[in-house]
């Protein structure tokens, strides 16, 4: 695990910070004592502005696209100003189109997909590993079930996450001063799938938009607070060196393991 917890210390950049389980982890983050500062990004920021007023003190809100590396250099930037430090960064962003066959999909959305869900997973990484190096620390991705096991009209999606889980692997053997884990938060209440209900209902298999609807309508998503959770424990208390570089559910019962 990394160095030890304290009180008021870690400091964590969080992208995807402004809604869904983003914006849960931002939230939980902002109640942990353990916690000085959190710089949120987000494309869209009008729902985390909302805590400005109580957080002015322990919130930063960089709005950007992760695709762009300066986005992350200002994140980053402000963390080191404000705190000068980085204890833990959290790469939560990410976008789902395209949706539909591999065979009809169009390769710019493919490359827009990448661009975000892996290619801004890099930049970040980049732009801050030579600062969590210096404070031990820990970066957390959120992958998704889909990287392993193929699913009809997600293929482009479930390269991305695949992807993002070799980079995780891949990471862990090459660094020895920083933790790193994908989490998958499984189907969670949260705007993707809600746009995935309004938008792609066209997009994909009847029986497998007729799933997805048919969790929502019973009310068996999972609320976005619950893997956020795991994502707050792991940046703070750190992972523990056993899964370095794996992926592992957000309710793997070793996360809450001591090291």
């Amino acid at each position: 695990m990394g160095s030890a917890v304290r009180n008021g210390e870690k400091v964590i950049i969080l992208t995807g910070a402004g809604a869904g389980i983003g914006l849960a982890i931002t939230n939980q983050l902002l109640t942990n004592s353990n916690v000085s500062l959190v710089v949120g990004i987000d494309v869209k920021t009008s729902e985390i502005e909302s805590l400005l007023e109580k957080h002015q003190d322990r919130l930063t809100i960089i709005q950007g696209d992760v695709s762009d590396r300066t986005t992350s250099e200002r994140a980053v930037k402000n963390a080191l100003d404000r705190k000068g430090r980085i204890d833990a960064i959290i790469l939560n962003a990410a976008i789902l189109r395209p949706i539909g066959p591999a065979a009809e999909t169009k390769v710019e959305e493919w490359k827009r997909l990448f661009d975000v869900n892996f290619f801004g997973l890099l930049h970040t990484i980049q732009v801050a590993l030579p600062h969590l190096r210096k404070t031990q620390g820990q970066i957390l991705m959120t992958s998704s079930g889909t990287s392993f096991r193929a699913h009809a009209a997600w293929t482009a999606y479930a390269c991305s996450k695949a992807a993002m889980n070799w980079l995780c692997a891949g990471l862990a053997v090459e660094e020895d001063q920083v933790t790193m884990l994908c989490v998958t938060p499984g189907i969670v209440d949260s705007g993707q799938q809600a746009e995935i209900r309004n938008e792609h209902k066209s997009n994909m298999p009847p029986e497998q938009y007729k799933w997805l609807a048919d969790l929502h309508a019973r009310g068996e998503l999972l609320p976005p607070q619950r893997p956020a959770s795991s994502f707050v424990r792991l940046a703070v208390n750190g992972i523990p060196k056993a899964l370095n570089g794996q992926v592992v559910p957000w309710d793997d019962a070793r996360i809450y393991s001591a090291n």
